[in-house]
């Protein structure tokens, strides 16, 4: 189970607890703070009209506890100006450090729900092909269609299986865009740049294993890649069609085609973890463009 924070929604008070702010706190901000520190020209840029309960409140924790620190000095109200009486202040001063405390992230439900290993959509196979080499001819229309998640969504990844005949179209469809691809997105290093022709292969495949894997690449991936190329050139293949021929591992391998987050402790469902920056990345891309 992956999740870049601790629930959402264990951050809203339960449904069985009545939200005090409402009824006992905000009335006594606008009796006794409102006047300075209310929608119109705020002083020090503190504007308490905008918390309207307690989920509001966590959001600005840092304007909480300067009034908190000003509660326990009695520097708020000030001097002159109306002021609550003691068990008020004791109230909201109390009131105001528990809801401190409650962002405690060690108080939250640690429970990030289940995440299931995301094979791309034909419309994310789509698009990644495109961005990753140029080709857009939508070679993802002739799979098999995708089950139905729900309101119109095609990437739950639920439904998305890999049948037999989705494996095929694959094998078929990484050898097409490979020829279809421009040589310059496949081809950009020339050939012999990097000393020997090999040299040139683990370039151009340490490039575009990075892209296609969405994160950097083992040394040991690369090496069977290389296995690879250099199987098919003890056939007799020349060092352009090796080098497709080692690609077209990167474009069938799961790294390639799921979105792949691995679980350090998939046995324990209580356990999570901080998504790594590539991972996070992968999501909000996937998210806003679907590659």
């Amino acid at each position: 189970m992956l999740t870049t924070r601790a629930s959402a929604r264990s951050a809203e008070p339960p449904p069985s607890q009545a939200d005090p702010f409402p009824t006992q706190i905000r009335p006594m901000l606008d009796e006794y703070c409102a006047k300075c520190h209310g929608a119109k020209r705020p002083k020090a840029g503190i504007n308490l009209a905008v918390f309207t309960n307690t989920v509001s409140v966590y959001r600005e924790p840092k304007v909480w506890e300067s009034v908190a620190a000003k509660l326990r000095a009695g520097e708020m109200p000030p001097e002159g100006k109306p002021q609550p009486t003691s068990a008020q202040r004791d109230s909201v001063l109390q009131w105001v450090q528990k809801a401190l405390q409650d962002l405690d992230q060690s108080r939250f439900v640690a429970d990030p729900g289940r995440v299931l290993i995301h094979r791309l959509s034909r419309t994310e196979y789509n698009c990644t092909i495109r961005d990753l080499l140029g080709v857009d001819t939508k070679p993802a229309d002739t799979f098999p269609s995708e089950g139905g998640g729900g309101g119109g969504f095609d990437n739950n990844a639920d439904t998305l299986f890999i049948p037999p005949l989705l494996m095929e179209r694959y094998l078929a469809t990484a050898t097409a865009v490979l020829e279809q691809a421009p040589k310059d997105r496949v081809f950009f290093v020339k050939k012999g740049l990097f000393g020997t022709e090999r040299g040139t292969a683990r370039k151009i495949l340490e490039y575009l294993a990075m892209r296609a894997f969405r994160r950097p690449v083992e040394s040991a991936e690369i090496e069977r890649l290389l296995l690879v190329y250099d199987r098919s050139r003890e056939k007799g293949q020349g060092f352009e069609v090796a080098t497709k021929t080692a690609l077209m591992a990167i474009l069938v391998s799961p790294n390639f085609l799921f979105r792949v987050e691995l679980d350090p402790k998939p046995n324990d469902k209580n356990s999570s973890r901080m998504l790594n920056d590539y991972e996070l990345a992968s999501r909000l891309s996937y998210f806003l463009w679907s590659s």
